[in-house]
């Protein structure tokens, strides 16, 4: 058995009771574990896979891959759950790390700035004042988390020329077309915004 702290990128379905759950773990990296009877209403397991948290998990390695035996949360981040606009930053951007990192491969960066996504998300949805500013400070944070993601999976942002850039829409664009095209794969992130270039 394994037993390592962790945060939950994403869950789907598996058969009527079961889903596979797509974690970062500080020892291991990305590990997607089965994670038997978690749709139940008797799961003790289920409350973990439904918040922003780090958590300590425990796994084992079994015939079809990893099953979950054991979590614990560790530290909750309980305002991006109950904020709708910082919920779907934080959903959003956790999605796109399980969708571009590779499986078992640990890097204690990624997980410390995976960790800080969350971290800043809470703060922003404790203390911003008015829904407008929440929403412009969430969005400005999503760049910079973006930006970070590009530099520690080695994507380099080195052409990147802010100066360069005329508005919002047209980051959202670069951001885009360079996470498409550096990752090989069709991206989307919560904030985008694609509408014309003014």
């Amino acid at each position: 058995m394994y037993t390592t702290d962790a945060i939950l990128l994403s869950v789907r379905e598996s058969g009527e009771h079961d889903i596979l759950a797509s974690f970062f773990t500080r020892d291991f990296g990305k590990v997607t574990a089965k994670v038997r009877g978690a749709r139940k209403h008797t799961t003790k397991q289920g409350n973990f896979l439904h918040s922003f948290a780090r958590a300590r998990v425990s796994f084992i390695l079994g015939r079809g891959g990893a099953i979950m035996a054991g979590v614990t949360s560790e530290c909750e981040y309980p305002a991006i759950s109950q904020d709708l606009v910082a919920s779907g930053y934080a959903t959003s951007f956790l999605s796109l790390c399980d969708k571009l990192i590779y499986e078992y491969a640990a890097d204690e960066k990624l997980y410390n700035a995976i960790e800080g996504v969350l971290s800043s998300a809470n703060t922003i949805a404790v203390s911003s004042g008015n829904e407008r500013q929440k929403r412009e400070d969430l969005w400005k944070e999503e760049k910079i988390w973006l930006i970070g993601l590009l530099e520690v999976l080695g994507l380099g942002t080195s052409d990147l020329r802010l100066e360069e850039l005329r508005n919002k829409t047209h980051l959202d664009q670069y951001l885009h077309a360079a996470l498409q095209s550096k990752c090989n794969t069709p991206v989307s992130f919560f904030g985008m915004r694609m509408g014309s270039s003014r």
